[in-house]
């Protein structure tokens, strides 16, 4: 019998942005939190990762061997959000 290890991960469309104030383009406009300036598009200097595509997502997190066994997704929601579940043998 193969013994296996799991876990679990979720993808959204969107990334979490630190709840600091930044500013952009515009002076005297500042921002708290957002991922991007509303007027030029700039990303938050604040953020320490850019967002990655789902199939980009995917094979980082089936680096080491691991396996999707199953991708549910919200497609009700505003924001697209995938819930993963992987595994490996142990």
């Amino acid at each position: 019998m193969t013994n296996w290890e799991h876990k679990s991960n979720s993808w959204a469309t969107h990334i979490e942005a630190p709840r600091k104030k930044w500013a952009c383009c515009k002076p005297r406009i500042t921002f708290t939190g957002g991922t991007h300036c509303s007027y030029c598009g700039k990303l938050n200097p604040n953020l320490t990762e850019e967002p990655l595509e789902f199939d980009d997502w995917l094979n980082e997190q089936c680096v080491g061997g691991w396996e999707v066994i199953k991708i549910s997704r919200n497609y009700k929601s505003q924001i697209s959000k995938t819930w993963c579940v992987f595994r490996r043998e142990i």
